[in-house]
């Protein structure tokens, strides 16, 4: 008796593995398929053709005119933050700056 209901679960476990295999080849076969693949790695890895027109929304929460320079202090409408932008600075040091501060090593 034990022997026949062991041989019930292997036989449920082999269908349910040919299943599983029978699954995997049919999505192994989708990537042959090169609009598959190019869904696939615009949904997956946000890829665009170079013919595409790309629109990314922001969260109205995320940005806004709350936005603090971390030097100053004061609100920020545009323009570098956090740096020492002025008549006699290099612009490479105003870039360096702002990456600084983008980085979060303030200064």
């Amino acid at each position: 008796m034990q022997q026949a209901g062991d041989l019930d679960r292997l036989r449920a476990e082999l269908a349910a593995n040919q299943t599983e295999r029978e699954r995997l080849t049919v999505e192994l076969d989708r990537w042959d398929d090169r609009s598959y693949v190019e869904e696939q790695a615009r949904s997956r890895l946000s890829y665009v053709m170079p013919s595409d027109r790309v629109w990314r929304v922001v969260d109205p929460d995320a940005a806004g005119p709350d936005d603090v320079d971390p030097v100053t202090g004061e609100a920020v409408d545009a323009g570098p933050v956090g740096t020492s932008a002025g008549p006699g600075v290099p612009w490479y040091q105003s870039v360096w700056e702002s990456v600084q501060v983008a980085d979060g090593a303030g200064g």
